[in-house]
């Protein structure tokens, strides 16, 4: 590795300028990517992943009201899952605690980028850098930050 990649590896956030962000909040239970179905020589999306990404859009729409964003975007996501009775009772006093069992952080990301691109994304190819983590609390929902962002020179 280049001394040029380790230094941007430990000084990450100095390359980026913040031009603007926006906030929004769902509600609602994450739920990981579900595959693709094949059969009968076609390729089909289940019911259940086309309502979810239906349901998740319009929460979404609810606070992204100012239209698309366009540029560079960092998206920095709270994944917030419900507590389960074997969580110890000292976690829950804390209110949170972070979760590292399944669904994976990417498989919760590929639907949020899916509905953000019907919602505040021209593509989700603007995505350039994705923070994410998964937490353990009262009311199960997503909670996300878009930055516009710039490089810095």
């Amino acid at each position: 590795m280049t001394p040029e990649l380790l230094l941007m590896l430990d000084n990450f956030d100095s390359y980026i300028t913040v031009v603007s962000s926006v906030y929004a909040y769902a509600e609602m239970k994450p739920q990981a990517k579900q595959s693709t179905n094949f059969g009968r020589g076609r390729a089909w999306t289940s019911p259940k992943k086309r309502k979810y990404l239906s349901d998740l859009a319009d929460c979404l729409r609810e606070d992204l009201t100012d239209g698309f964003i366009s540029g560079r975007i960092r998206l920095t996501v709270l994944y917030c899952f419900p507590w389960r009775q074997s969580d110890k009772k000292l976690q829950r006093q804390l209110g949170w605690a972070l979760m590292d069992k399944r669904p994976d952080t990417d498989n919760l990301t590929k639907p949020l980028c899916d509905a953000l691109q019907s919602v505040a994304l021209h593509d989700d190819a603007q995505v350039v850098e994705i923070r994410a983590r998964k937490i353990r609390v009262d009311t199960p929902c997503i909670a996300l930050r878009l930055d516009q962002i710039t490089e810095s020179k």
